[in-house]
């Protein structure tokens, strides 16, 4: 396989090929599909609580300084 490359496509530069780079070097190296395994996409554990982005409010109250730069 050659070297994914980005080209012109009219309006606007490609480089779907460079997504395939990961899966052609797992196929190369195993000599295998790489897995389709969905649990691969889920967090282990808990990523801490949940809470609402865009609530102003909330952002000012857990990110002050954040909030300071934003205002």
């Amino acid at each position: 396989m050659d070297h994914p490359v980005a080209y012109w496509s009219g309006s606007a530069l490609e480089c779907e090929p460079m997504l395939y780079a990961a899966m052609h070097a797992y196929h190369t190296r195993a000599e295998a599909e790489l897995p389709d395994d969905r649990r691969l996409l889920q967090p282990a554990e808990s990523l801490g609580e949940h809470w609402d982005f865009e609530d102003d409010e909330e952002i000012r109250r857990r990110l002050p300084r954040t909030w300071a730069r934003m205002t």
